[in-house]
């Protein structure tokens, strides 16, 4: 009986492991972007051919628009193998590898450019230092340059304190400034932005143009601060047990496409990016323009608080590397 109890166990896990190859994978892979946006339509086109490259084993199935909850709620049903993958922003990022947070360091980059260059020379490093984590960065998809959006115009360090601005509740960085400045910022999930600027909780928030854009905070605000607060990185991780349980015939094949996949959605989000932009000036926000002085005041602020955060958000080491990589770029310019 026992023999035969023993053949049956057998024979019923080998049937699951060849209905496993037969039936293939689903990859839930969760995005606080909405359907209809440039990177939804990409991820879209991409689990296709994903789909039709290994003949239907790995597929995708989406929770855009912010179903399967905030960042850090995404992160913990990752982490018990409910979602394998996620669009995140720094702030999500920075829930597993506090180090990229480094990236998102107010007043670091004055523009687009010096984020690319800086990137290229560290994205290998804290590829190698989300492995570590237990997950696969699939690809970098820039945010873009982040401001302040207000009720009021905001061009020095006073007038921020007279406002009340929102902090992500999650964000460490943000609230790291906001208590250098000494402001006390309103805690809040993402969700709840639009409504706490309509009612009056907020009447200042900091977003990308396409962002204000897509979440309608626009419609709540009169004032973009010109001076741009930080860069927000985003990207894109896979959790390292989905892809081991792949064939590395299809583990590859997967990490390509989203590699191609991602950088084929950059060029993208940065045209709605200058396409936000206009469809602010549009709708009448005014643009705050900051003193070459004020300027001076905000980055030497920046300055001291990356120092302050060496060793503790990130290695020192690893500023080292991003402020030299800045110096030789500003320099060949």
């Amino acid at each position: 009986m026992a023999f035969r109890l023993r053949g049956f166990l057998f024979y019923a896990v080998a049937i699951c492991m060849i209905a496993s190859s037969t039936w293939g994978s689903a990859l839930k892979f969760a995005s606080l972007a909405p359907e209809g946006t440039s990177w939804m339509k990409q991820l879209h086109v991409l689990a296709d051919e994903l789909a039709d490259s290994t003949e239907g084993r790995v597929t995708i199935k989406f929770y855009p628009g912010g179903v399967s909850g905030d960042e850090r709620d995404v992160l913990r049903k990752m982490r018990i193998g409910q979602i394998h993958a996620a669009g995140f922003t720094g702030n999500g990022l920075g829930e597993i590898l506090s180090a990229v947070r480094l990236l998102d360091t107010p007043f670091l980059f004055s523009d687009i450019a010096e984020y690319d260059s800086v990137l290229a020379s560290v994205s290998d490093t804290l590829e190698y230092m989300f492995r570590e984590k237990g997950y696969e960065l699939a690809g970098w998809v820039s945010v873009g340059m982040v401001h302040l959006f207000s009720k009021d115009p905001i061009a020095t360090v006073d007038d921020l304190s007279k406002a009340r601005p929102w902090v992500w509740e999650t964000d460490p960085l943000a609230s790291a400034l906001f208590s250098k400045l000494d402001i006390s910022p309103i805690p809040l999930p993402l969700p709840q932005v639009l409504t706490s600027l309509q009612t009056g909780v907020i009447d200042a928030a900091y977003s990308s143009p396409a962002g204000a854009v897509s979440l309608q905070w626009f419609t709540r605000v009169r004032y973009m601060t010109d001076l741009p607060l930080t860069h927000s990185t985003g990207g894109v991780v896979l959790s390292s047990r989905f892809l081991d349980r792949l064939s590395p015939a299809d583990r590859d094949v997967t990490l390509r496409l989203f590699k191609h996949h991602l950088e084929t959605l950059e060029p993208m989000t940065r045209e709605e990016e200058l396409q936000s932009l206009e469809v602010l000036a549009d709708e009448g926000i005014e643009l705050v323009p900051v003193s070459p002085e004020d300027v001076s005041t905000f980055c030497e602020i920046g300055s001291e608080l990356r120092k302050e955060l060496a060793g503790e958000l990130y290695p020192e080491w690893l500023l080292h590397m991003v402020e030299g990589t800045l110096t030789r770029v500003r320099h060949d310019q």
